[in-house]
């Protein structure tokens, strides 16, 4: 991608008084600006590839029953998430309050605008029809987005590919990818965050605080305790650009206060419209649900879960117990569930643990020596990690419903290998990425099996 940061070089004119500085624009090469062109529309050529892919999986688990009610993977339950996608807050649930809103009013004036043309559609089936398909659309754009943030970093095309098969169709984005929960979603937007701060960093694009505040906005409407690590990279974008720390820590917390404040009003505005439950309530009920003391063993697995969401095993089958409570009504659901919080820590749990937290503190090293440019990102990674670390030692109860939440972090730190790397580095990632996805495929295969006997 074009340096874009050298659009308004400067002339100093001298005179006895001083230098007069006058802004020239200078043209983008005409060379590199159709390479800019080609790389976006490769960017949305994969979007375009991934997005049947992702579809074609969410029809798979459709068809399997996980979209049932209590029918859950990995202790979620994507049939209440559906139908909030949907409609908003029609029911007490332990959904995030603000994303509910921030995706079901769009989709509540198609389905009016739909029902005024035709007459007499079922706004409902139109709404759940069109809400499926959020977070197949949300992450196939992640996958073009993930290209380019390597291309801005001096990649090859190669090594852009690379990250892109890591960020799209590892296991943990490919697993909850095509699920209509809100996991993929934030894996989109700290995604995006993450390529702007690469932009903002490399001299692609000004660092522009409204574009952070957008994307802060976005962030809080999904997953509120995400603005922490999107706070993080935008201090660190600060202090590379040479702000004072003093400065940038108060600018970071106007950003923070500002996101919550604007998302909280919305929240509560939609809230009185349709009349849903309490948002603040819902909330506070979530926290209270998984609230937990910090122990040593929860605080080990973390390492495990990173090294996961890349690369995993088959995980853990444990009963569901929301669907053996259900059994007593006399309703039919799934009563299995999947879990890495129940796998047994082996041998070769941490030697594979081992290798691909080395492969990214390796690939950190290398981005830190070669390029300035990189500190801040790995730096923002870093901070990214250990704020999911603390956060969710403490809060939460399977490691890897939260993966979505760090796996974008892990990817920056993988990127470092392809800061003025030779080949060599882009062929490393684009291989890691083909095994994360074959690996990927494996696991999902096994458990639509077992779900598929699970319905018999």
């Amino acid at each position: 991608m074009g340096n874009r940061g050298a659009e308004h070089d400067r002339v100093p004119i001298g005179s006895r008084v001083g230098v007069l500085r006058i802004p020239v624009r200078i043209k983008q090469p005409p060379q590199e600006a159709r390479r800019d062109i080609s790389d976006l529309r490769l960017a949305l050529g994969l979007a375009c590839i991934s997005l049947p892919l992702y579809g074609w999986l969410m029809l798979l688990w459709k068809s399997h029953g996980v979209f049932a009610t209590y029918n859950i993977v990995f202790d979620t339950d994507p049939n209440a998430r559906l139908s909030q996608l949907a409609h908003g807050l029609g029911a007490e649930s332990l959904a995030h309050p603000i994303t509910v809103f921030l995706f079901s009013w769009p989709l509540r004036a198609v389905s009016e605008v739909v029902d005024w043309i035709h007459g007499g559609s079922d706004p409902i089936q139109l709404r759940e029809s069109i809400a499926v398909w959020i977070t197949p659309l949300g992450s196939s754009i992640k996958v073009g987005i993930a290209y380019l943030t390597g291309r801005v970093m001096g990649a090859s095309r190669v090594g852009g590919l690379g990250l892109a098969l890591l960020a799209g169709f590892s296991l943990a984005p490919a697993v909850f990818g095509a699920l209509p929960e809100h996991y993929p979603l934030s894996g989109l937007a700290l995604t995006a965050t993450f390529a702007w701060a690469a932009a903002v960093q490399f001299g692609a694009a000004p660092n522009r605080y409204l574009v952070w505040l957008a994307l802060s906005l976005l962030v809080t409407g999904i997953s509120i305790t995400n603005i922490g690590p999107v706070l993080s990279l935008y201090l660190v974008c600060r202090l590379s650009n040479g702000q004072t720390l003093r400065r940038a820590l108060a600018s970071a917390a106007v950003l923070g206060l500002l996101s919550v404040g604007i998302m909280t009003c919305v929240s509560l505005a939609c809230y009185r419209t349709v009349r849903g439950p309490d948002p603040a309530g819902a909330t506070v009920s979530f926290v209270a649900r998984y609230l937990r003391r910090p122990a040593l063993e929860i605080g080990m697995r973390y390492g495990v879960a990173l090294a996961t969401s890349v690369i995993g095993p088959y995980p853990a089958v444990i009963p569901n117990q929301w669907a053996v409570a259900r059994k007593a009504e006399g309703k039919k659901e799934i009563n299995v569930q999947f879990s890495y919080d129940a796998s047994p820590l082996t041998a070769w749990t941490w030697a594979r643990t081992l290798a691909i937290l080395s492969l990214a503190g390796l690939g950190a090293w290398q981005g830190w020596r070669r390029d300035t440019r990189f500190r801040g990102l790995s730096i923002g990674a870093l901070m990214v990690l250990g704020h999911n670390g603390i956060l969710h030692t403490v809060w939460g109860t399977e490691w890897m419903l939260y993966s979505m939440h760090w796996h974008p972090a892990l990817l920056m730190l993988l990127a470092g290998w392809l800061v003025r790397s030779s080949q060599g580095g882009a062929w490393m990632l684009l291989t890691l990425g083909l095994v994360s996805a074959v690996d990927a495929a494996m696991v999902i295969r096994e458990m639509l099996q077992l779900l598929e006997r699970a319905l018999v």
